[in-house]
């Protein structure tokens, strides 16, 4: 009843009422691997680094299933600390699946935020996309790369190029108009 009642809360987005709700369960089973993982979600959500960070380092020790997403979300954590280096080695942990694009993308701008454009840039341009949709996707990344360093006619052009490739990609249509 109790987890029926914290996830009702959860889909209101009363996180902050949730929470309590899911550590109570949390005491009840403190192995249970999806209390944990909700304790974490709720925590990232409510900005609350340091009771997320722990939760998910207590889901790899208990060996959680997705240490992908683990990893992803610690990654995000160190960066949103400024934590470089622990976000770099994080997001750089994260293997083939579905949360490796995302990391490899977030290693990039972690990358560009240090000041190292170039190193970005060579590390979104090396990944193999397996299709359209991830070329698209990496396209975008280093053409916000290089709008956040303030290079909006290099975005362009790599959009532009990109456009030739994929004419009718919607989202590279979009992102051209607004670099435009």
């Amino acid at each position: 009843v109790r987890l029926a009642y914290a996830r009702a809360l959860v889909a209101d987005r009363q996180y902050a009422e949730a929470r309590p709700e899911f550590q109570k369960l949390l005491a009840d089973f403190p192995a249970n691997t999806d209390v944990i993982y909700a304790v974490a979600l709720l925590s990232l959500q409510l900005e609350d680094y340091g009771p997320a960070e722990s939760s998910l380092k207590r889901l790899l020790e208990l060996d959680y299933a997705d240490k992908p997403t683990v990893e992803l979300y610690l990654g995000q954590i160190a960066e949103e600390q400024k934590n470089y280096p622990e976000a770099l080695r994080r997001y750089g942990s994260v293997g083939e699946g579905e949360q490796y694009l995302p990391a490899q993308i977030r290693y990039a701008q972690v990358l560009a935020k240090q000041g190292q454009l170039a190193e970005a840039r060579a590390h979104l341009q090396q990944l193999r996309p397996s299709g359209n949709q991830e070329r698209v996707q990496l396209v975008l990344a280093e053409a916000q790369i290089l709008r956040d360093a303030n290079q909006n006619r290099e975005a362009f052009a790599l959009v532009e190029r990109a456009l030739k490739d994929l004419p009718e990609n919607p989202d590279l249509l979009y992102d051209y108009a607004m670099l435009a």
